[in-house]
């Protein structure tokens, strides 16, 4: 009986794992600024959320109007205003062009650039492109993969340089 009670103990653990295992690969991650920036984290001013996209991860424009909704959790803002639409989006081998309605006229340059930032990079981690082109009104931005910073490690002071030595 023990024997028995063993294999089914085994049988539902090794189910359970599946079945996460699967339900990982519906879920996309999506990037959005901060509310509050935190200062000297790797995810201070761009942090992620997982979000559902069961039988629509291949699905550009479904992902990018589902992420022009806005973030779900509270710590997260909306990297464009809520009436920005996606008016097309297109690949080309390892680039993505992505035309949003002009928002020039609600968003600065510097908070456009961070908006752009967090699309690309989930543009990047969902679908693999190298290089995404947003268009918004005049105003274009190109980010690729490799020219992403999201973190600066400080320099290191003179003490902790020859502490290494």
């Amino acid at each position: 009986m023990k024997k028995i009670m063993c294999m089914l103990t085994l049988l539902s653990l090794m189910a359970s794992f599946c079945a996460c295992t699967f339900s990982q690969a519906d879920t996309v991650s999506f990037y959005y600024p901060r509310a509050d920036f935190l200062y000297d984290e790797p995810d201070g001013v761009i942090a992620s959320e997982e979000r559902d996209a069961a039988g629509h991860t291949a699905d550009m424009q479904y992902l990018l109007s589902l992420y022009l909704m806005g973030p779900l959790k509270q710590e997260l803002v909306c990297a464009f205003p809520k009436s920005t639409r996606l008016l097309s989006d297109s690949r080309d081998g390892s680039r993505m062009l992505i035309e949003l309605s002009d928002t020039s006229e609600s968003l600065t340059d510097a908070e456009f650039s961070l908006g752009c930032a967090c699309l690309a990079l989930t543009c990047i981690k969902a679908s693999g492109a190298e290089e995404i082109v947003i268009t918004s009104g005049s105003r274009t931005l190109t980010i690729r993969e490799d020219a992403l910073l999201l973190y600066e490690q400080p320099f290191p002071t003179a003490s902790e340089t020859e502490e290494t030595k």
